[in-house]
């Protein structure tokens, strides 16, 4: 929980002040001896003082006072609303590294397979950009309600060349209008995310932290998937270097690392069957957020039920 106001809240020094008050009052009246004529009448009046009851008027008053101090320091907190609406980049990886076939029937085929699946399953709300990448990275749809640009984007990336990882965001960036220069307000992070998948390690152009940094600056999250197995291998004969094979593992690390720095989440995913998984649950969790939810009202309606009790309590005492 938190509190715009929170200085407010020195209101509550209040509640232990008035229970001294009251307490010194109690006090001072039992020093006072009165004479009654009647024995029989001053039997019932101290029975009547004291009643247990005697002090729930003034605790619900107390008790009330605490709310409206709360009240007035304005609390909020935050919860998990589901959001209909926003901005998501696709960035895949066409490095040629991705016609390994560790992931039948081999990852690119299982990249573009999945990542149509996400696009085509995505709530009507989003919007949805694609950007490719390998030696350089390059936008291929803009952001856009019509899934159809972004579905042949998709069908139309072929492998070959290195991993700009750290360009591929950059690029992402672009989609998304972002300028990572100025200080973005609730309104302009609202509903954007890059879903990234490689791999492989940042080869080529821009620095991956440095470009980490600049989707940070911009309150733009970043989800991340490794893509492929610890012992995939690449023929080189699938991009024309001769014979033999080369280990192309993928590397989750640098991944992970992109996406703790920009508030996203990271996954692996070995086969094409996990790979679907992820996406199904990256779709869940961009079309959430989580907002701050105040609770003034909540909290002074506390406090206006608990004066009415202490009135009401109050008012039976006197004529029980």
């Amino acid at each position: 929980m938190t509190f715009e106001w929170p200085i407010a809240l020195l209101a509550l020094a209040l509640v232990p002040l008035l229970v001294g008050l009251l307490w010194l009052s109690r006090r001072r009246d039992s020093r006072y001896a009165i004479r009654f004529s009647n024995v029989g009448v001053l039997a019932e009046v101290a029975q009547a003082t004291r009643s247990p009851w005697r002090f729930v008027p003034p605790v619900l008053l107390l008790a009330a006072l605490a709310a409206l101090a709360v009240g007035l320091a304005r609390p909020s907190v935050s919860v998990s609303a589901e959001r209909k609406q926003g901005t998501i980049v696709l960035a895949l990886d066409r490095s040629g590294s991705m016609l390994a076939q560790d992931v039948p029937p081999d990852r690119i085929t299982a990249s573009r397979e999945a990542a149509g699946r996400f696009v085509k399953n995505l709530h009507d709300g989003f919007r949805v950009g694609v950007v490719s990448f390998s030696d350089t990275a390059n936008a291929l749809s803009a952001p856009s309600f019509d899934r159809t640009g972004a579905q042949k984007a998709i069908s139309s990336i072929q492998a070959g060349g290195g991993t700009a990882i750290g360009d591929a965001i950059v690029s992402s960036l672009g989609l998304l209008g972002v300028n990572s220069t100025v200080k973005p307000t609730a309104r302009t992070r609202k509903g954007r995310a890059i879903l990234l998948l490689s791999d492989g390690s940042n080869t080529e152009g821009t620095d991956i932290s440095t470009a980490a940094d600049a989707a940070k600056r911009a309150g733009v999250p970043v989800y991340t998937i490794a893509l492929g197995t610890p012992q995939g291998v690449l023929d080189l004969r699938a991009i024309g270097q001769g014979t033999g094979t080369i280990p192309v593992p993928p590397d989750p690390e640098a991944l992970k690392a992109i996406a703790q720095r920009t508030g996203g989440e990271s996954f692996t995913a070995l086969d094409e069957s996990t790979l679907k998984k992820v996406y199904d649950h990256i779709g869940t969790r961009v079309s959430s957020t989580k907002e701050q939810k105040e609770l003034t009202f909540v909290v002074a309606g506390l406090a206006a039920v608990l004066l009415a009790a202490a009135a009401a309590s109050s008012w039976l005492l006197r004529i029980a």
